[in-house]
């Protein structure tokens, strides 16, 4: 997991934070629950004033178990610190994070029951960073299973599902919570993405913190790096673009690919499309079989 969380280092360091934090409260409570450690926000909590749960409730989870789910479904969302840039990822962590958590306190200020109460753990964080994931990321690698239409997102989502099962029913209350502040974010509603860290905090994690949980990868080399930034049409491949950037990209990232083997057209046609169909699929997949064939059959 730690060579996949290169240029993630806000993800990594999240992922440190919560395991830390999580694993010495549960050794702590020897058996006892979240609550009784002063995790979860409930009436109780509200009514006694306990303000600590303002930092300990967004960041440990109740459990190991929560904390093993929630940290794959974080890792999924690595992608978004690449794409946004860690400053601008950490931002983003901390708005969402606290809308989320406000959202949540309200919540249980509202509904004044026993019963009712607000998971802790990075719920709000991680549901609040899928709704990001869910509108920029975009799908590839499609395939069918059982009939059904995946992509490699649907892990994130499958354990986003699962996060809630082992969670449990005050889980479902964190993370709609935590959609919610992801719309908000997302709706930018009183200019919150303009909110970023200060220079001076960034230059100080860039320079202090960051050379602790940064990674890199072996493949992006400093010789690789050099040439992204001299060829901005060169991509990298964790990251493809949309459509929109595609259309903005300069003539020589948008090159027409090579004319593809009178093999793989026969191959292709053998199957019972059109030649026709069979070279627009091919030039849309830059002449991947796989992707191709995906193509034709979902056509």
């Amino acid at each position: 997991m730690t060579a996949g969380l290169y240029s993630a280092s806000v993800t990594k360091g999240l992922l440190c934070l919560s395991g830390a934090t999580t694993l010495a409260a549960y050794y702590h409570l020897h058996g006892g629950s979240a609550a009784d450690m002063g995790l979860a926000f409930s009436p109780a909590a509200v009514a006694g004033l306990q303000v600590w749960r303002l930092l300990t409730q967004p960041v440990m989870f109740s459990s190991p178990s929560e904390l093993v789910v929630g940290a794959a479904v974080l890792y999924h969302m690595r992608v978004l610190e690449r794409q946004y840039g860690s400053a601008k990822f950490a931002s983003l962590v901390l708005v969402a994070g606290a809308l989320a958590t406000l959202l949540q306190l309200s919540a249980v200020v509202v509904v004044q029951s026993q019963a009712f109460s607000a998971a802790s753990g990075l719920y709000g964080i991680i549901y609040a960073l899928l709704v990001q994931f869910f509108f920029e990321v975009p799908a590839s690698q499609p395939y069918r299973f059982c009939g059904v239409k995946l992509s490699h997102k649907s892990f994130a989502y499958i354990a986003a599902i699962q996060l809630l099962a082992v969670g449990g029913s005050s889980s479902v209350v964190s993370a709609v919570c935590g959609v919610m502040a992801g719309l908000l974010y997302r709706s930018n509603i009183a200019s919150v993405q303009s909110l970023l860290l200060p220079s001076a905090i960034v230059r100080f994690f860039s320079s202090h913190v960051e050379p602790w949980f940064g990674s890199a990868d072996s493949r992006d080399t400093v010789g690789v790096r050099v040439r992204r930034a001299r060829r901005p049409d060169i991509q990298t491949p964790f990251f493809q673009p949309n459509s929109e950037a595609r259309a903005r990209a300069p003539p020589a990232a948008r090159r027409e690919p090579e004319p593809p083997s009178d093999e793989i057209v026969e191959q292709l046609t053998s199957m019972g499309f059109t030649r026709e169909a069979v070279l627009d699929a091919l030039r849309q997949s830059n002449n991947d079989v796989m992707r191709a064939t995906n193509r034709l059959l979902d056509a």
